[in-house]
């Protein structure tokens, strides 16, 4: 059991590593053709981020609302 939990752990690690958007891009900015992209990469996405969780904080709660009306 252990095992197979082992394996499919393994697969998903493997499948998340190659084809999710963010780990690509984790992954090119830690080569050292990325560093220098590094830093203005997080200083556009750090206001990006909070932008859209100050947005998602606004929004939210409206939509919640409107469906219990």
């Amino acid at each position: 059991m252990l095992t197979l939990c082992w394996s499919l752990s393994a697969a998903i690690y493997g499948f998340m590593q190659r084809y999710m958007p963010t780990n690509r891009t984790i992954a090119w900015l830690r080569t050292p053709r990325g560093l220098k992209w590094a830093i203005p990469v997080a200083l556009v996405a750090t206001p990006s981020y909070l932008l859209a969780m100050v947005v998602s904080v606004t929004i939210l709660p409206q939509l919640a609302d409107s469906a219990r009306r």
